[in-house]
């Protein structure tokens, strides 16, 4: 089957805002998106074929990733 999940909330504000704060660029952020209308999915499913949620911090994670930077030292 196919499945399109996200375990987080993301506006695109934020996600640029995080962006900017990976990797250091500048530009105007745009407005936050109304996200009253939104309503959750059930992911029961794909928790059951082993998916596990990575949250914002594998979203980060990614983001750096794809900037080509190396992570934080612990």
């Amino acid at each position: 089957g196919v499945f399109n999940v996200s375990d987080l909330l993301l506006d695109r504000h934020d996600l640029l805002a995080d962006w900017q704060a990976q990797t250091g660029s500048a530009g105007t952020l745009p407005e936050r998106a109304d996200s009253s209308g939104f309503r959750g999915m059930t992911t029961d499913r794909l928790a059951a074929l082993g998916w596990q949620p990575g949250g914002t911090q594998l979203l980060r994670a990614s983001l750096r990733e794809m900037a080509g930077i190396s992570p934080p030292r612990a």
